[in-house]
C-alpha cells in the first residue's frame, strides 16, 4: 500500500493537458482550502481554450452551497 502512495503522489499528467482538445470547462471556488485556486489556474494555462470561472466566496461545497450559480456557468458553457 505504501509504494502504491508513492506512486500516486509522484504521478504528475501536467504536460499531457495539452493534449486536452475537447471544449473545458474549470470551474473554481474563490475560497476552497482542499484543492487551492493554483490547481484550477493551473489546469486552465495547460488546457488550449478552456474556460476558467472564479466562483467568487465559495469554498470545497461550491455545488452544494452555490448551485444556481454552477448551474448557470455550466448552462452556459454548454449552450443550454
Amino acid at each position: 500500500m505504501g509504494a502504491a502512495w508513492r506512486e500516486t503522489v509522484a504521478f504528475d499528467s501536467r504536460r499531457r493537458l495539452a493534449e486536452i482538445a475537447c471544449p473545458t470547462l474549470v470551474i473554481a471556488a474563490s475560497e476552497d482550502r482542499g484543492v487551492p485556486i493554483h490547481h484550477a489556474r493551473m489546469l486552465h494555462d495547460g488546457i488550449p481554450g478552456s474556460r476558467l470561472v472564479i466562483v467568487d466566496g465559495a469554498d470545497h461545497a461550491l455545488i452544494w452551497t452555490h448551485p444556481d450559480e454552477f448551474l448557470r456557468v455550466t448552462e452556459e458553457f454548454l449552450g443550454a
